[in-house]
């Protein structure tokens, strides 16, 4: 997941000082404030060290994994197994992402950090975040043994999903989350079953598994580059999308460019792949693709201009139908 932003002087004092009573012991009007509950949520996920098994649920597919995460000094380092269905894993850390796929009996590498695990559901900023969701603290349920505090996160537009929060009252770790649809019909669900918090996570619990010499390695991003502003612009977003990063990743099973673009709101996110399509038409516009959702996940695709733009996210269908037809390519 992307680094959190700073969230103000005043707020991170506040909450260095709430962190340091024992048991949170915090008075009953802050912990009230649904607001302190997503910054401990987010300073729990970054500072943290635990093992567990979670549950990954999203329309007929469920799935069961186990999670290490270590926050050590050298920066996070995180590894999911997969416990049924094909063999994966997948180890992350500031340098690379490692995907082991021993079905397949390969190993993908991609230089650079990337979000993984639970962190997926954190909010990755939190200013600004209650204009475009009205934030609401709810009642203790009780999961994976542990209490845990329910805050709602409900948007205030059709351009986004609601989050539902539960958040252990004890250490502020995340320990289920639901996104639900306009109508409140959960499109995806993360839950723990068990946690372990620990004092230190051994390096061989990080390790991803040995497979055998005739495995396949590939190598992927070592051609990402951040790029300047070129002459591709989106000329409409949602009220609170900006843009995060902007990179050009090289394909090498097309040899082609393909510049990304990556938007969020802070927890929302929607990319904008741009790459040189040879069906289209050269002289002006290509044929409209069309547009679709698949679970939480909606996607846009159009040519323009001789390439191929494709707009993806977790989030409603307008969306990205707004994102991908406000794509135009010329100066500014």
């Amino acid at each position: 997941m992307m680094s959190a932003k700073s969230i103000g002087l005043n707020r991170a004092a506040c909450l260095a000082a709430m962190l340091l009573v024992p048991g949170w012991a915090a008075a009953d009007e802050q912990l009230e404030n649904p607001l302190v509950w997503l910054e401990r949520m987010a300073h729990a996920s970054r500072t943290l060290d635990y093992q567990g098994t979670f549950v990954y649920e999203r329309g007929d597919q469920i799935q069961t994994l186990r999670v290490v995460h270590d926050a050590g000094e050298s920066g996070e380092r995180e590894r999911l197994i997969t416990l049924d269905g094909p063999a994966r894993e997948v180890v992350r850390d500031a340098r690379r992402v490692t995907c082991v796929l021993p079905g397949d009996g390969s190993v993908v590498i991609e230089k650079g950090a990337a979000a993984g695990g639970l962190s997926l559901a954190i909010p990755a900023e939190l200013d600004g975040i209650s204009d475009h969701y009205g934030i609401v603290a709810g009642g203790v349920a009780r999961i994976a043994d542990r209490e845990a505090r329910h805050v709602s996160l409900r948007p205030r537009d059709v351009f986004r999903y609601g989050h539902e929060f539960w958040v252990d009252m004890e250490h502020g770790l995340l320990l289920k989350s639901e996104l639900v649809d306009a109508s409140g019909g959960v499109l995806e669900r993360v839950m723990f079953t068990s946690l372990q918090l620990l004092d230190g996570v051994p390096d061989q619990l990080l390790q991803p598994m040995a497979l055998d010499d005739n495995v396949t390695r590939y190598r992927e991003g070592a051609r990402m580059t951040a790029v300047e502003p070129a002459d591709w612009h989106i000329d409409a977003l949602p009220a609170g999308f900006h843009l995060a990063s902007r990179r050009r990743h090289h394909i090498p099973t097309t040899e082609r460019d393909m510049e990304h673009l990556l938007f969020t709101d802070g927890l929302a996110s929607v990319s904008v792949f741009i790459e040189s399509h040879a069906e289209a038409d050269e002289t002006g516009e290509g044929p409209f693709l069309g547009s679709g959702r698949s679970g939480p996940v909606s996607a846009f695709a159009r040519v323009i201009n001789g390439h191929r733009v494709t707009v993806v996210g977790e989030v409603p269908l307008a969306t990205v139908e707004l994102v991908g037809a406000s794509v135009s390519r010329g100066t500014q």
